[in-house]
């Protein structure tokens, strides 16, 4: 079994300088970690923010897909005329 560690704020920073960069304002990510991953203020996801890219992180699967669907609903409804 690989033991994983949290990554630095260096490396979420690059990380989802990346992400952001590749998803053009076009793509929301919902992310699954374990919670010694996540970092407390969720530092990555306000890096993301800042830089285009919607997304949140979370501990479970049922929590990221509510969230994620209620993005997605929020965004593709038809405007009202």
């Amino acid at each position: 079994m690989t033991q994983l560690t949290p990554p630095t704020l260096v490396d979420r920073f690059l990380m989802v300088e990346d992400w952001a960069q590749a998803a053009n304002g076009m793509v929301i990510v919902a992310m699954v970690w374990p919670p010694k991953l996540i970092h407390p203020q969720k530092f990555g996801i306000r890096v993301a923010a800042d830089l285009g890219l919607r997304g949140d992180v979370f501990t479970s699967k049922g929590e990221a897909t509510a969230w994620l669907l209620a993005q997605t609903d929020t965004h593709t409804r038809a405007p009202r005329a």
